[in-house]
């Protein structure tokens, strides 16, 4: 089975295209879940996140910077979250924003999209298609599917992602380039493992990314913390009421007046609860 089937069958099983960002701050716990140790506490306390949350969400994407903090420990720790996270049923993201020559970017596809803790990862572009091709070659080979940046949620992308070139913004060449390599790559699903990243905070942009590209996934981040909106997930969306994943972290993980692991339980529960009805109202 493709990854795009896989993600289908995830999102019709969990009635969910919720994404759960896991960003691991020891100083955001809550104070009942704070031991000597930050890593056994961040162990613990996301252990419990995928748990809670695993009936109620489609995937993880576990960011990597916050791992990589702790050296070989963190690293350890992402791996093992990542496989408990498959242990629950659930689709794992790398998201390591991870791009270079195509001699190098071969062995970091290996590296993750080659474990099998993890299904798909983040993407950088903007070293041109030969950095993305080794990725892709791994992700057919694999089943697995890569999540490609277009236009980020950043107000900064503006200094290079929307810069024209012969009146096209940046971002587009790059939405275009992944429709001409993706759109051939299609699954059963009709959707290709190549997909996107496109954000909630920039909504024009994410409807101009989806008229270009239909045939893939688009990761969408942005809702919660940095303010964007549910409501623009219809710009993502197909007619089919499949393409969008939305990936909520901060908001999700860290909910707020919680000070016992009961309260915690409760109040997480409510959040993905609430962003899935809110989303599953959106769709075509």
């Amino acid at each position: 089975m493709g990854f795009p089937e896989q993600l289908i069958s995830q999102i019709q099983r969990k009635k969910s295209i919720l994404i759960c960002g896991i960003d691991p701050v020891y100083e955001n716990l809550p104070a009942f879940a704070k031991e000597s140790d930050p890593l056994d506490s961040l162990k613990t306390y996301f252990v419990k996140v995928i748990k809670t949350l695993k009936d109620r969400i489609a995937g993880i994407k576990l960011q990597s910077a916050h791992f990589e903090l702790y050296r070989d420990k963190g690293i350890k720790l992402l791996f093992e979250l990542a496989e408990q996270a498959k242990k629950e049923g659930l689709i794992t993201i790398f998201d390591g924003k991870r791009g270079d020559i195509d001699s190098t970017s071969k062995y970091y596809a290996q590296a993750y999209l080659g474990s099998n803790e993890f299904d798909s990862m983040t993407v950088n572009p903007y070293l041109g298609g030969d950095s993305i091709s080794p990725f892709i070659d791994q992700a057919e080979k694999k089943s697995k599917g890569i999540f490609v940046l277009t236009r980020t949620t950043n107000h900064g992308s503006d200094d290079l992602q929307t810069k024209n070139i012969n009146g096209v913004p940046v971002y587009m060449h790059v939405a275009r380039l992944c429709s001409k390599i993706g759109s051939s790559k299609k699954d059963k699903s009709g959707y290709s493992p190549v997909g996107l990243v496109a954000p909630s905070t920039f909504p024009e942009s994410l409807k101009e990314i989806r008229n270009e590209y239909k045939n893939c996934f688009i990761l969408i981040p942005g809702i919660g913390a940095q303010k964007g909106e549910t409501s623009t997930i219809k710009y993502a969306h197909n007619k089919d009421g499949f393409g969008a994943l939305v990936n909520i972290s901060r908001s999700l993980c860290y909910p707020a007046n919680t000070t016992t692991q009961n309260e915690w339980e409760i109040k997480i529960t409510e959040i993905a609860e609430n962003y899935n009805k809110q989303l599953a109202a959106k769709k075509y």
